[in-house]
Parts: C-alpha cells; sequence; structure tokens
C-alpha cells in the first residue's frame, strides 16, 4: 500500500498489464491497467472547485465570528449601561450586569472558533486546488473531514456536511486514487485525464486448447 491509498499489488502483479503504467517511456501515452475503467476521475475538478468555494465561506465566516468576538462584549456592556439609565430614569431597579469574567470568555471562545474557521477555510481551498490537478489527496480528505468541526457556528455545516460525503465518496474512489497515484509518479494531469477518457483495454483471451 503506497502512501497515497492506492495498492499498487491490484495490477503490478497482474501478468497481462502493460509496461509502461504510470509512466510515459520512449514517448508513448500513459497506459492503464487492463479493463480500467475512468470511475470517476471526471468529477476531481468539480469537487476541487468545490471545495475553493466552500473555503472561501468557511474563511470569511472565521473572520465574522472573529469580529463578534471582539466587539460583542463591549456591546453588552452599553447594552446593560443603557437599561440601567432607563431603569434609573424610571425609578426602577437596575438590570443584572453582565459577570466580570463574561466578556473574556466570549472573546476567548469566539477567538477559538474563529481560528478553528478560517484554518478549514485555508485547507479547503489550498486542497481544492491541488484536487483539481490530482495532488494533495490526503490533505483534501483531512480538509473535509475537519468540515464536520463548521457544525460549532451552524452557518457553513449543511454545505460542509453535502460537501463532505461527495468529497469521500469521489476520493475513495479506486479510479480516482490511481489518478493520484499516477500523478504522484510524476505524470501530468493532462495526461492522466487523456488517459482515462480512453476506451477500456482488455487482455486478449487465450485461445482454447483444443479447438
Amino acid at each position: 500500500m503506497s502512501d497515497d491509498g492506492f495498492d499498487q499489488s491490484t495490477f503490478v502483479n497482474n501478468p497481462y498489464r502493460p509496461t509502461n503504467v504510470g509512466r510515459q517511456m520512449h514517448g508513448e501515452s500513459l497506459s492503464l491497467p487492463p479493463g480500467q475503467t475512468r470511475g470517476m476521475t471526471g468529477h476531481t475538478t468539480v469537487l476541487g472547485v468545490l471545495m475553493v468555494v466552500q473555503g472561501v465561506f468557511d474563511f470569511l465566516a472565521g473572520i465574522m465570528v472573529g469580529v463578534y468576538a471582539w466587539f460583542m462584549p463591549e456591546l453588552f456592556m452599553q447594552m446593560q449601561a443603557e437599561a440601567a439609565k432607563r431603569a434609573a430614569q424610571n425609578g426602577g431597579a437596575a438590570p443584572q450586569g453582565m459577570p466580570p469574567d463574561m466578556g473574556m470568555y466570549i472573546a476567548i471562545g469566539g477567538g477559538i472558533i474563529a481560528a478553528v474557521l478560517v484554518l478549514i477555510g485555508v485547507l479547503l481551498i489550498y486542497s481544492g486546488i491541488g484536487v483539481t490537478s490530482y495532488r494533495r489527496r490526503g490533505l483534501a480528505i483531512a480538509s473535509l473531514l475537519l468540515g464536520v468541526l463548521t457544525l460549532m457556528t451552524c452557518y457553513c455545516f449543511p454545505t460542509s456536511l453535502i460537501l463532505g460525503v461527495y468529497g469521500l465518496i469521489v476520493l475513495f474512489n479506486q479510479s480516482v486514487t490511481l489518478a493520484f497515484h499516477l500523478r504522484g509518479e510524476g505524470n501530468s494531469a493532462t495526461d492522466i485525464q487523456r488517459a482515462f477518457l480512453s476506451p477500456p483495454s482488455y487482455p486478449n483471451e487465450p485461445a482454447n486448447e483444443g479447438s
């Protein structure tokens, strides 16, 4: 099993495999294992673009949460001061104030959530760009799994969940895994796409003896 999750033994031990699988030799075009289908390789570009878009949303959500975390404690204190002022004018009792440490807790908690969202956004953008050219598969899987943490905001979680399910289905597809493996061997994304667009080849069936 290689680092990219592709088990080379599925075709290395095949006696009918082409001798140039995964590499271009002497100017020959890239060949795939016999019977290799396109699978979901056509979805990688779509997935990469969706990951970038989701990453931008997560990044912006993180910035918004960070701004709220910075200004909300002061805003709460201003609101309480206004409420106390109105109560004093009406002769009523002053409302209970916010606990002294509550502002610090809000700022720290909001800052942590903001940092997580920004990190997820950056990872999705970076890995999504790589996915469009069959790179960074492991990072893409990790980024999609980290998208579950957007549940903390409920803002990006629905789209993160849908994208995560779709992305993992694509990235664990056997043909897609092979495409990333071939890219790691130095083949260009264009050559890989061309190879998967070609009709699958099959070894010649041995002739029946005695016929």
